[in-house]
């Protein structure tokens, strides 16, 4: 169980994913150990620009496909699916951003582009951001 994360979306499909330092941290080690298929139960959030909550993240490690992270929203479930190679990227990431000396506010996106190596075409944008 990841503490303290939320994760809230907009109608431009625009995805929040927030928490402490620790909970982002952790967070990248769930993302980087996970065998077959994780689920996270997520508590709710208000937020005056994302309408929309999501219960669940879902982290699915496949055998099959391309090196690349595919992420799916679904009302209120998200889910992270790829090959090991390619979950341990967004976890590395999450582990080597958010280390100490992060400041509320502090974030990154991750964006599908054409040429992007690290996310299938996707509707989602994703900012992983420290807010408390």
């Amino acid at each position: 169980m990841v503490p303290d994360i939320h994760v809230v979306w907009s109608d431009n499909f625009e995805v929040l994913v927030i928490g402490s330092v620790e909970s982002l941290r952790k967070l990248g080690h769930t993302i980087n150990t996970a065998k077959a298929s994780t689920t996270l139960d997520l508590m709710d959030y208000k937020d005056r620009v994302y309408s929309y909550n999501v219960k669940k993240l879902i982290i699915e490690l496949t055998q099959m496909g391309n090196d690349r992270i595919t992420v799916t929203l679904d009302e209120d479930v998200i889910k992270f699916s790829g090959k090991s190679d390619a979950l341990n990227i967004l976890g590395d990431s999450l582990i080597n951003y958010f280390e100490e000396g992060t400041t509320i506010g502090d974030h990154f996106h991750l964006d599908y582009y054409e040429g992007n190596d690290v996310l299938n075409e996707t509707k989602c944008s994703l900012i992983f951001q420290c807010d408390w």
